[in-house]
């Protein structure tokens, strides 16, 4: 019996001796030093950036694809493929053999249309013309004086019927009178019918010469035309570059039957370059003209400074979204290839010089207000609220709460979680 007292006694001790080992842990776990559960970090004063993203390749500001614009061969290239050319060098000669005969052709065709012309202006000169126009005066002039004498034979019969009427004279001189009149009558309707006739050859006549001056003023300025634009293909058969650049690619060779719209040669300018991107019309206000952008060329991990060199006014819809072409200018670089895909970085917020502590130190409560933990008197963690402002994902503003120097305390990993655990296995 006194063994078995002995053996319980011993065991009670054990039980004891662990509780009170148990106890001195979480003493330990509750009293140490805050040093343990958290890291500090001094308040100091930054400067916090936001930017927006975008990304596009790389494109040539300026290129010129060359197409032929007659059925001519190319007779020599003053260029081969790699040259560097300016806007205004001549790039190539074309064969002017076929275009010489057409110069000879239309060159005759607007003489004879000059000709032409000058004859059909000349018809008011012409004897068929001095005709028609004497024998409109000579219509008019008599029907003149068929018109005064037929007027003056009238008076004299309406002055005989009132003598006749009055028994003043015989019937046979009334008569006489009568066939004057119709006789005058007569005269005056032949007149009437051949200055009609005379005004009418005149008009036809006139209607003719001008139809003439103008079928004949039409064909002269057809011909004029197609001399112009022979003397400008003439002009033209010394190509130029319209752009500075590299010739990358000739795609002909020498005296080779060419088509109109045939691909002759491609200059590009790969000095001046630009980044083409699409922007979405929440992030417009943030994209202006002039504006200095950031640009990452990925595959080279180069950055060279930009500028926002142009912004499409109208919109590409996609996706329930509206998208802007813009375009990026950026520095020339030698290792910068057309085609490269680049990431284009334009600020968006910025504070210089505020007060800032990391992301990791902020804290929010259950109705989402920001606050960080400081130093209480007695060394605890103490709540202090504070104004937040901008952030870019690692670095916090602090408009309100916190001063430089301030030192506040962040969270050990998993230090909360270990001490929760203990607390449930001890039964607190």
């Amino acid at each position: 019996m006194p063994e078995k007292k002995s053996h319980k006694k011993l065991i009670i001790v054990g039980i004891i001796v662990i509780l009170i080992a148990a106890l001195l842990v979480a003493g330990v776990l509750y009293s140490r030093d805050t040093a343990f559960a958290y890291t500090e970090e001094t308040v100091r004063r930054q400067t916090i950036e936001t930017w927006y993203s975008f990304t596009g390749n790389v494109e040539p500001m300026d290129s010129q694809r060359v197409v032929s614009t007659m059925n001519l061969s190319v007779k020599n290239f003053h260029v081969k493929e790699g040259d560097k050319v300016r806007a205004g060098d001549i790039l190539f000669d074309l064969d002017d053999r076929a275009i010489q005969s057409n110069i000879e052709q239309i060159t005759a065709s607007l003489e004879i249309a000059k000709i032409n012309y000058e004859s059909a202006q000349g018809l008011n000169k012409d004897q068929q013309t001095i005709q028609v126009n004497n024998n409109l005066a000579s219509a008019k002039l008599s029907h003149t004086n068929a018109l005064n004498a037929y007027e003056t034979v009238n008076t004299t019969f309406e002055r005989m019927r009132a003598l006749y009427e009055a028994d003043a004279i015989s019937r046979a001189d009334f008569d006489s009178a009568q066939n004057s009149l119709h006789s005058a009558k007569s005269g005056l309707d032949s007149a009437e019918l051949a200055l009609s006739a005379a005004q009418k050859a005149y008009d036809n006549l006139n209607a003719t010469i001008s139809q003439s001056i103008r079928i004949a003023g039409e064909q002269l300025n057809q011909a004029q035309a197609s001399y112009d634009s022979i003397m400008r293909q003439k002009n033209d058969l010394s190509v130029k570059a319209e752009v500075s650049g590299e010739v990358v690619e000739v795609f002909v060779t020498e005296n080779e039957t060419l088509i109109m719209g045939s691909r002759i040669l491609d200059i590009i300018d790969y000095d001046n370059l630009k980044i083409s991107i699409r922007v979405d019309e929440y992030d417009l206000p943030a994209v202006r003209l002039g504006k200095d952008v950031q640009v990452r060329i990925n595959a080279l991990e180069l950055d060279v400074p930009g500028v926002v060199e142009s912004v499409a006014r109208e919109a590409i819809p996609l996706a329930n979204i509206s998208y802007f072409p813009a375009s990026i200018t950026i520095a020339s670089d030698e290792t910068i290839r057309v085609g490269l895909s680049a990431e284009v970085k334009i600020l968006n917020q910025q504070s210089t010089d505020t007060v800032a502590v990391s992301m990791k130190a902020m804290n929010f409560d259950e109705e989402n207000s920001p606050y960080v933990l400081l130093k209480d008197a007695q060394g605890k963690p103490a709540v202090t609220y504070v104004t937040v402002g901008i952030n870019d994902a690692n670095t916090v503003e602090i408009l309100e709460g916190l001063r430089e120097g301030d030192v506040v305390l962040l969270p050990r990993v998993g230090i909360r979680d270990m001490r929760t655990a203990f607390r449930s296995r001890v039964g607190q």
